[in-house]
């Protein structure tokens, strides 16, 4: 619990030495802002120092944390300024004493001639050390709050871990056997060839019996700040606990505590001691740690500064890229209000159009492919085919007459390049008639040309359908003869 303040307290300071240093002037808050990164990829190193421990406790002894390190890989890619998913690799060590006060008896026992007697191991204030590697593999959840130099972040995380390496170490003390034979009321301390007795000294040997694959949760809070555009320092608190435990073999399928000397491998109950992991004692091992870590985290993309830059030297080569079909862009571009951009890596007659304003910024992918069209140039470019092109009716007719006979397909083949663009359909009617029954007809004609157009692809929304009755003279050459009024315009608009 001592250790659990600590490292609260060391955390309360890291997040009031972070909301200080991030109030600043105002204008060092607009310098700071260009300089700052929000999403993107972010490489980081660090190391950890704290307490671990095995998660285990035995009878008649106690246990103890030892000091744990570690050193971590991350890889993180923030998808919004906040949040983003992570991985990486960390090499992690923990450990526990353990300390055997109290002699253990166990009753009941046969030796090889069927003679009942008890077990009995008398501690000599015997100690020992069990040591764990792991690699662990994390997945990781991100949230960071960094709106200027300085910041805060927080993490959750599951790992998978796999024990590379597991060992023990008798450091102080000794353990002796002895049996007790009730049936003659004696107690033999060395029997040579029948029950040998050992008094075990300093000793350094493997572990085994632990799964594979560890499954572990662990949480991180801390402070970031900046130390250069790129650069993060980062300071936090953890806690990594084990979520299964790290056993193989069941408790009961496990030896008895027992430790096998020259003269008595008969005897199946004292088999080779390899610490207590691998006796009957320990039911279960779930390492943990808690401590502090410090590191850097590099960002691997470019600035806001950088951006802008890029942005400033695409503008300058803008008008050579709009008189390509398509441009590659793996950076960041800004375009202008009357722009279209596409992104797909397919025709622009099958991608949707993103209307962009001044100062809105397209973040690409490196396989982006770009469509950058002029929609003021495309609108000239459609009224002036429509400038020499008529779609006219006979009196009280439907049914329009094209000149040139593919009128309609050229305009729908624009309309399908440029999602962006639109067009007013107007129908218009000759001055014979009702009033009523003349925008009824217009709009009848305009219909007409608006299903022909949706047949060969053109969006609906694409199509502003309006009738003008005989009101409108003909646009082109302000003309107003009742020929001429049987007619539909097409009108581009943005």
């Amino acid at each position: 619990m001592r250790t659990v303040r600590v490292i609260l307290l060391l955390l309360g300071l890291l997040l009031c030495v972070g909301q200080v240093s991030s109030q600043t002037t105002p204008a060092k808050k607009k310098r700071r802002a260009v300089e700052r990164y929000d999403t993107g990829s972010f490489f980081g190193v660090s190391v950890d120092a704290g307490v671990s421990g095995l998660g285990y406790s035995i009878a008649g002894g106690s246990t103890a944390p030892m000091p744990a390190l570690g050193l971590n890989f991350d890889y993180i890619y923030f998808f919004t300024s906040s949040w983003g998913l992570g991985t990486g690799a960390r090499l992690s060590y923990y450990g526990q004493n353990a300390h055997l006060a109290q002699p253990l008896v166990w009753t009941g026992l046969s030796d090889y001639e069927g003679h009942s007697f008890d077990h009995i191991i008398e501690p000599n204030d015997w100690r020992e050390r069990q040591n764990m590697y792991m690699l662990e593999v994390p997945l990781a959840v991100h949230y960071k709050y960094k709106p200027f130099q300085s910041g805060w972040f927080a993490t959750l995380a599951v790992r998978l871990g796999v024990p590379l390496a597991t060992t023990y170490t008798h450091y102080r003390g000794g353990l002796t056997n002895k049996a007790y034979y009730p049936l003659w009321d004696v107690e033999m301390h060395d029997l040579p060839d029948r029950f040998e007795t050992v008094e075990y000294k300093r000793q350094h040997d493997r572990c085994a019996g632990l799964i594979p694959v560890s499954v572990l949760t662990s949480v991180e809070i801390g402070g970031l700040w900046q130390l250069t555009k790129r650069v993060d320092l980062r300071l936090s608190a953890f806690v990594d606990v084990s979520v299964n435990n790290m056993l193989a073999a069941r408790q009961v399928d496990k030896p008895r505590l027992g430790f096998a000397g020259e003269g008595n491998q008969a005897y199946d109950y004292m088999p080779r001691y390899t610490g207590l992991i691998g006796t009957d004692m320990i039911a279960a091992v779930r390492p943990w740690t808690v401590g502090v870590k410090a590191g850097v985290s590099i960002y691997s993309g470019l600035t806001e500064q950088q951006k802008k830059k890029k942005v400033k030297e695409f503008l300058r080569t803008y008008d050579q890229y709009i008189e390509r079909d398509t441009i590659l862009v793996r950076d960041t571009i800004v375009l202008q209000k009357t722009d279209t951009v596409f992104l797909a890596t397919s025709a622009p007659a099958i991608t949707d159009t993103v209307l962009l304003q001044k100062t809105d910024t397209v973040m690409l992918q490196k396989t982006d492919t770009v469509y950058v069209t002029k929609i003021r140039e495309v609108m000239v470019s459609l009224d002036s085919l429509l400038s020499e092109a008529v779609i006219w009716f006979d009196f009280d007719d439907t049914e329009p007459k094209l000149e040139p006979a593919d009128i309609l397909d050229k305009v729908a083949q624009m309309l399908i390049g440029h999602p962006g663009l639109k067009v007013h359909v107007n129908g218009h009617a000759c001055d014979i008639g009702t009033d009523a029954y003349n925008l009824t007809l217009a709009m009848r004609r305009a219909q007409a040309v608006a299903s022909r157009l949706r047949a060969k692809g053109v969006k609906n929304e694409q199509l502003d359908i309006r009738s003008f009755g005989s009101d409108a003279p003909y646009r082109y050459n302000k003309e107003h003869q009742r020929a001429k009024d049987r007619r539909v315009e097409i009108i581009p608009f943005y």
